[in-house]
């Protein structure tokens, strides 16, 4: 093309200012600037800064930003809702014009799960665009803490340095019981044994049940954690594990193996180097290299081996046969065994290091436990939970086949819902297994999306999700036309800037502008042998007169 006709009000709601590209044009770009530039009389919700996830019972903090757009200062009411629920209203005073002020909020976390709160400014009497008074914002209320029990056999140092542990931490909630001889419990504060068993998020079993172990006591334990399915950890010691195999084959499908006793260090698998519970590293190596700082462990000489599938992610480092940390496989109810004990060295004898290698392995435990995502052969997802109104979905996913391998030849299609609004996309391959699309999404809500994954007529699997759309559009955010910056553009680039009433002049000029062809065309001599020769023969020709008259 010769040239670009850009037909605009100026403005620009997201990226860099046009202009800045303008002078890289490789040819002239000639802008017509449409709409008003006057200054609207206008108060907007600038900006929202808030965290996207809180937990419950704990304070969120939000700053309000509001713009003054011609108006010489006055008071209006700014209001902080949920849903039909008032949080807040105070009487603000306006930025002078042209300003900005920033309003802060703090309101308690109070409902789990994902909420919508809404900011909304009342309007002036004569305000032009009252679209930009009211924004919406997200924020994800997570449970406050994750409730864990110790149920231990004995109050010896790897009971106590892991209830230290897990007591350190805020995210966790923690109920302890240790067992007497008679088979009765001790508790953390003086109640019966079991304390709302059925309200835990995961157990540990620290040496538990030991020879001491009464059948009805576990038969509770074994009740709730069947009925709430709850992940269980267990650890074993020197003398609980025969007694624990009879009682958590039920719940563990297990059974008890003999080897020599030793102390022994871990020797991490290829599955256990990568996997969340041992991940106290960010790469590889990092995490390979400090687990062969940690001091050994005991190994009693018996251990607990599940049935069927499991993942072992580290050995008993001087018998490969022992596995030493084992966990639950896909889709099963989460287990994660350690056969030894002396653990409490790790936090004790590496006590001022730079890094905390027993709290975080106890930590990864919990959560990995508590992590209601399963790996899954379809994964569908998108690259934000909330999205402002205007703003392009992404939507990802990751699929692979039966035996967890990248599968790259699917079909992907997404259906998108919300109320009676159905959209559909077939998602791209980008390799790896990883396919992705885009859509734009207008109206404001919360969107349910359903990916299916196919190949040929053999269905692969699905996965859901939502997302959210906030009710502001970034188009509110400036509405005087902005002609200063097509006028750059135009500069920049080597064109001009015409007014809505100066088309005419804009395609006059044009048609005057003089246009310099230039054709080239490149001939291959050495591809021409017809030609070649030809050439050679005139050649020779113009040689052999000159010779025989003297020129040369």
């Amino acid at each position: 093309p010769e040239g670009i006709i850009l037909i605009s009000d100026g403005i620009y709601n997201v990226g860099e200012n046009p202009a800045a590209f303008a002078q890289e044009s490789p040819v002239p770009v000639f802008t017509v600037g449409v709409g008003d530039t006057s200054e609207q009389r206008d108060i907007v919700i600038a900006k929202i800064i808030s965290h996207s996830a809180a937990y419950m019972g704990k304070n969120i903090d939000v700053e309000v930003m509001i713009r003054n757009n011609g108006f010489s200062g006055g008071k209006t009411t700014l209001t902080l809702s949920r849903g039909d629920e008032v949080i807040e209203t105070r009487i603000i005073e306006l930025p002078s014009n042209m300003r900005e002020k920033n309003f802060e909020f703090s309101f308690n976390a109070n409902r789990e799960g994902m909420n919508e709160y809404t900011v909304f400014l009342l309007p002036l009497s004569d305000e032009s665009i009252v679209e930009n008074n009211r924004k919406s914002f997200y924020v994800r209320i997570l449970k406050n803490k994750i409730r864990v029990f110790v149920v231990g056999g004995m109050a010896d140092p790897d009971y106590s340095f892991l209830v230290r542990s897990l007591s350190q931490s805020e995210k966790v909630e923690l109920t302890t019981f240790v067992e007497k001889k008679d088979g009765s419990f001790y508790s953390d504060d003086g109640d019966v044994f079991p304390k709302n068993i059925e309200d835990a998020d995961v157990i540990f079993f620290v040496f538990y049940p030991s020879e001491y172990s009464p059948v009805r006591y576990f038969d509770v334990l074994k009740s709730s954690i069947e009925k709430s399915n709850i992940p269980v950890c267990v650890i074993t010691g020197k003398s609980s594990l025969p007694n624990a195999v009879q009682f958590l084959s039920g719940l563990i499908p297990s059974e008890f193996k003999t080897a020599s006793s030793s102390e022994s260090y871990l020797r991490l698998t290829d599955t256990g180097i990568e996997h969340h519970i041992m991940r106290i590293a960010e790469t590889n190596a990092d995490n390979l290299s400090l687990w062969k700082t940690v001091p050994p462990f005991y190994f009693s000489g018996g251990y607990l081996l599940p049935k069927g599938e499991s993942k072992v992610l580290a050995f008993v480092d001087n018998n490969i046969d022992i596995p030493f940390i084992i966990c639950s496989p896909r889709g099963k109810r989460r287990y994660t065994i350690v056969n030894g004990y002396g653990l409490w060295r790790w936090d004790l004898l590496l006590n001022g290091e730079d890094r905390d290698i027993y709290g975080t392995f106890i930590n990864n435990i919990v959560s990995w436990l508590t992590d209601k995502e399963d790996e899954k052969k379809v994964s569908v997802f998108t690259d934000r939970e909330v999205y402002r109104s205007g703003e392009e979905v992404l939507i990802n996913a990751q699929v692979y086949d039966d035996n967890y391998a990248p599968f790259d030849n699917a079909e992907v299609k997404v259906i998108i819902i919300r109320d009676d609004v159905v959209l559909e996309r077939v998602l791209t391959s980008s390799g790896g297994g990883r396919y992705e699309g885009r859509i734009d999404v207008i109206e404001p809500g919360k969107y349910t999306f359903r990916g299916e994954v196919s190949f040929y007529d053999r269905n692969i699997g699905y996965d859901e999700g939502d997302f959210y759309i906030g009710s502001f559009s970034i188009e509110m955010l400036e509405t005087r036309a902005r002609h200063d910056i097509l006028k750059q553009v135009a500069y920049l680039s080597g064109g001009n800037f015409y007014t809505q009433q100066g088309i005419q002049r804009m395609l006059e000029d044009l048609s005057r502008q003089k246009a310099e062809i230039i054709n080239e065309k490149e001939i291959e001599l050495y591809n021409k042998w017809v030609l070649m020769i030809i050439i050679i023969i005139l050649l020779s020709m113009e040689w052999f007169v000159r010779k025989r008259l003297g020129m040369l």
